[in-house]
């Protein structure tokens, strides 16, 4: 089992990836790769809010993941 600090190093960095992936995707000439950047970035970004609220004890509800 992760304890509370594994969780977060994982969740920073899941942001930190989704960071790289949009700045990449910024620039990118190609739509199509954009668009498949853009979302792997907010997949990323759903996946470090779900290990954060795990590390802090919170639920997490579909709602809340997609206002991200």
């Amino acid at each position: 089992m992760l304890d509370v600090e594994d969780l977060l190093e994982r969740a920073k960095a899941d942001r930190e990836r989704a960071a790289r992936t949009r700045m990449n995707a910024a620039r990118s000439t190609d739509l199509c790769e954009r668009l498949q950047a853009r979302e792997g970035a907010v997949a990323l970004d759903r996946r470090a809010t779900v290990l954060e609220a795990l590390a802090n004890g919170q639920m997490v509800t579909l709602s809340r993941l997609w206002r991200r």
